[in-house]
Formats: structure tokens, C-alpha cells, sequence
């Protein structure tokens, strides 16, 4: 346990295992499925803890792969697989799509949650895929969840992007610019959620800088032995380095129509209000 923060520390050693059976047949005997996965360029694939992984298209899961009962098995949403809304609500097998169609799984894909649009209702999960898929020379992680406890009390984090720039591992926060959790009525006594949301990221990182820097240095091993994208400048010579203070990127959707004075004036809200409380952050067009 940390004592500054009383956070319980990760154990990374338990969290992946780089000669899992699972890495093992996809490194060594790999499918004819899964070469297209890897190298299809409209999806990422993500190492997860307990030795499994998650496909995505655009934010949507169309495949977690684990080994299992002796096999590499995959499964995805039932509205993927039948790409109809009526389906008992759950998962199934999805291993003869990924053989044979995997153009039906994007497909229902876009149409039960990627949605095919760009403007201000573009979701959060859109926009992270965009920016995972056009920024695979740094990228190297979405959605890493972890429950732990502080001060006696269970608690859950979750990142929406974990970048290397240099050997430099970088967590970042993804918003839109109209989420309501970035902007209050009275900012003054009722402070936008993010900020606390932002201080329990610090907290973590900060209690966790030599977990975090061990978890994703065997992931990144894990990735480079499977031949799945690695960021340009990370030297596998070199440790990486954690950076303590997460960053909040903003995504920009006025862009895509007029701005009006509330629209400036939130905008002006949020950036002092960040500013103020020493968050770093980036507005993204």
C-alpha cells in the first residue's frame, strides 16, 4: 500500500504473463484469422490482463480471444454476431465470423454502436478509435481497468489512452467538449466532476509509477513478439519512464456547426477552470 495515498499497489506480475498459451500459439502458430486481424487497418488490437485480448473497430469490442478448454476460442456480443437488436442480450462465439466475415462483424459493428457519423454527436468511443487507429506510432493501450482500494474503500480506474513518447509512458483522459461533467452551473461551489475525476487518476499513477511502468513494459513485449503495432520511439533497451501528471484531451465537436457566445463562454469556463486547478490538458479540433 502506498501510504501517501493509502492506494493498494498493483501486483504486475499477475497480471500477464508474456509465455501465456495464448501468446505462444498466436506468435508461433497463428491462424489464418488472426494474421487478417493484425493486419487489417481499420482495427486495434489490445493486450489485456489475464493473457487475453480485445479486438476493436472503432470502440467496439468485435472480439475478446483467450485460450481456453486447450484452444484459442473468441467471443463478441450476440448483436455483432446476428446484427439484430432482438438477440438475447450476452456473447457468443464468434470464430467462424472471423474465418469467414469479418466484414458482417464491422457492419453490425457500425450499426448498433460505432455509428458511421462525424459531427457533434460523434460518441467518445468513436473519436478514442479514431485516435488510437491514426496514432498507432504511440498508442499502445485503451480502456485499462483496474479495481483496487483507498482508505478501506474498493475503487475502480479506468484510462482511455496510454501512450510512449520516448520511453516516456503518458496516461491520457478523453471528453467531449459538451460532456457535462467538464462544466457546472457554479463552478466556484460545485466544481466539475473532472477535476476529482483527474485527482484520482494523479493518486493512482502516483502510487502505482514502477506497477504501471512493469505491466506495460511486459505488454509491449507481449506486442512486439506477436508483430502488432509498436510506438516509433520506444527503445526496448531502455526502461520506460512514467509520466506522474494524466492528460485531459478535449475533443472539439463545435467544429461542425456555427459557434454562438454560450458556446466561446463555455469554452472559456473550462479552460480557466483547468487551468486554475493545474490540469493539463490539449482541445483537439
Amino acid at each position: 500500500m502506498d501510504k501517501e495515498t493509502e492506494i493498494c499497489k498493483m501486483d504486475p506480475t499477475s497480471l500477464l504473463n508474456p509465455d501465456a498459451p495464448l501468446f505462444t500459439i498466436l506468435c508461433n502458430n497463428p491462424p489464418e484469422w488472426w494474421r487478417r486481424l493484425a493486419e487489417d487497418s481499420e482495427l486495434y488490437i489490445e493486450i489485456r490482463k489475464e493473457n487475453k485480448i480485445h479486438v476493436y473497430f472503432y470502440g467496439a469490442r468485435i472480439a475478446e480471444i483467450e485460450y481456453k478448454s486447450a484452444s484459442v476460442t473468441a467471443i463478441c456480443h450476440n448483436k455483432y454476431i446476428f446484427g439484430r437488436k432482438d438477440v438475447k442480450d450476452g456473447y457468443g462465439s464468434c470464430i467462424h465470423l472471423l474465418e469467414k466475415n469479418l466484414k458482417k462483424l464491422k457492419d453490425n459493428a457500425i450499426q448498433y454502436y460505432v455509428k458511421d457519423t462525424e459531427g457533434e454527436d460523434t460518441s467518445e468511443k468513436r473519436i478514442q478509435g479514431r485516435l488510437r487507429i491514426d496514432n498507432n506510432y504511440r498508442y499502445i493501450d485503451t480502456e485499462f481497468e483496474h479495481s483496487y482500494s483507498q482508505y478501506g474503500r474498493n475503487d475502480f480506474i479506468r484510462f482511455d489512452l496510454v501512450a510512449v513518447d520516448n520511453n516516456v509512458l503518458k496516461i491520457e483522459e478523453l471528453k467531449r467538449i459538451g460532456d457535462s461533467r467538464l462544466r457546472t452551473s457554479d463552478m466556484e461551489n460545485n466544481p466539475p466532476e473532472v477535476l476529482a475525476q483527474m485527482k484520482r487518476y494523479s493518486d493512482f499513477i502516483e502510487a502505482n509509477r514502477e506497477e504501471l511502468c512493469s505491466y506495460y513494459q511486459t505488454l509491449l513485449k507481449i506486442k512486439a513478439e506477436l508483430g502488432l503495432p509498436m510506438p516509433i520511439s520506444y527503445d526496448m533497451d531502455k526502461p520506460l519512464v512514467l509520466d506522474p501528471t494524466p492528460v485531459l484531451l478535449i475533443k472539439n465537436l463545435y467544429q461542425y456547426s456555427k459557434m454562438c457566445e454560450k458556446r466561446y463562454e463555455r469554452i472559456r469556463d473550462i479552460r480557466a477552470t483547468l487551468e486554475k486547478n493545474k490540469i493539463k490538458y490539449y482541445i483537439l479540433s
